[in-house]
């Protein structure tokens, strides 16, 4: 199936890999991590013959060794140690001299995999890896390239998420039409996900974009078509994260829970909504590729709204409990925001009040769905920071028109 997008990315890889020996694409379920690694590998044959070895049914080291074998056309070995196979893997590379070997999917088995390509890029030096995880592996010698969503074609300025879109559904449905402004609505909803957009297309096989779009508010209910090409684990979104989630720590798994009330948080925000210790989870969460980062210092982290939603679904109660700790820290720093205006014109305050507008909106939208006492100084805080922001970017609005209803 054609590769829609990353050619930008394919370019970036094949560069990466005439300086490193080892190169881990690693991002979140259905990103698109195998599809790159074997756009390079098709890229780079005629350098580096290929070599692909699938290893989503690995479970341990052993599994992981067979499957290596097994694609480098080896016997079966007598019994011996786990060292002992390593090192045979690794002299059977350096046998083969200028070779990629691609090592698709090994999250579930990083450790094993992070101590078996340590040795092998030892062993045999003129062999490069590529790697894809949803988490890094941790060695030495590894160059991380993390994936991210379709990015606008820099050349013609349109979406490559719309482009898939479009090109999938008409797979489907050959007489499928729709303008520009819907299509691209639906991948805007669903974060231009590669795998969200095979899912949403499918979809569009009986009904139109429109329709797609106005059932987008429920996006894993809607994206749990299986997609059936796909491995079992990615035939749906809530599959895919649900093969993140089976990863992490019962730990973990709570600190995403609180983490998903968010709408973009620094690791202040953090160390006040986990009930953890926030550090090593934020930490651990990122490393899994299930936070994402934006450029700038401080770092600021950010979840998709498919894992987002899935983490509630998943701990409705933990989440719940969180939503205060969220209100009560985001109400308390508006406020503070608000004072240092109001004594000075603080440009920074204002910068922070735009920024955190999202966290601000959540803190107001959540007093109004259920109203509590203990809220509403918060919701309050919210409101009169959300004010400032609106009328400094040019909207003349009163305090009630920010909360309709109310």
């Amino acid at each position: 199936m054609e590769l829609v997008g990353r050619e930008g990315e394919t370019r970036e890889v094949r560069a990466l890999l005439r300086t490193q020996r080892v190169v881990t694409l690693w991002g979140p379920g259905g990103i698109g991590k195998t599809s790159l690694a074997r756009a390079v590998a098709g890229a780079s044959a005629s350098e580096l013959p290929p070599v692909f070895v699938a290893l989503a049914a690995a479970r341990n080291a052993r599994d992981l060794h067979a499957v290596v074998a097994g694609a480098l056309d080896l016997g079966s070995a007598a019994a011996r140690t786990e060292e002992e196979d390593v090192a045979r893997l690794g002299r059977a590379l350096a046998a083969r001299g200028r070779v990629l070997v691609v090592l698709d999917n090994v999250e579930q088995i990083v450790a094993e995999a992070a101590h078996a390509v340590a040795e092998w890029s030892a062993l045999a030096p003129e062999t490069r890896f590529v790697v894809t995880s949803r988490t890094l592996l941790g060695i030495s010698n590894e160059a991380a390239y993390e994936l991210l969503p379709l990015r606008l074609d820099a050349g013609s300025g349109a979406s490559d998420a719309v482009r898939l879109l479009e090109l999938r559904a008409r797979a489907v449905r050959p007489s499928f039409e729709a303008d520009a402004a819907t299509l691209a609505g639906i991948a805007a909803r669903i974060e231009d996900i590669p795998l969200a957009i095979e899912l949403a297309a499918a979809r569009l096989a009986i009904m139109s974009a429109s329709q797609l779009l106005e059932r987008l508010g429920d996006r894993l209910g809607v994206l749990g078509r299986e997609h059936g090409g796909a491995e079992r684990r990615q035939r749906t979104m809530r599959s895919t994260i649900e093969w993140s989630w089976s990863l992490l720590s019962d730990d973990e798994r709570r600190a995403l829970a609180e983490l998903s009330v968010t709408r973009g948080f620094d690791l202040g925000a953090a160390l006040a909504i986990v009930s953890g210790a926030a550090l090593g989870l934020v930490g651990a969460l990122r490393s899994q590729s299930l936070l994402a980062t934006v450029a700038g210092e401080p770092p600021r982290f950010y979840l998709l709204d498919t894992i987002r939603e899935f983490a509630t679904q998943a701990l409705p109660d933990v989440a719940r409990a969180a939503d205060e700790r969220h209100s009560a820290f985001y109400g308390g720093r508006a406020a503070e925001w608000v004072t240092r205006l109001s004594v000075d014109s603080d440009e920074a305050a204002l910068h922070a009040l735009g920024l955190e507008s999202e966290n601000l909106v959540a803190v107001v939208e959540r007093f109004c769905a259920a109203p509590r006492q203990s809220m509403a100084a918060h919701a309050l805080h919210a409101i009169v920071g959300l004010e400032i922001v609106l009328l400094a970017r040019g909207a003349p609005l009163a305090l009630v028109d920010l909360v309709p209803g109310v």
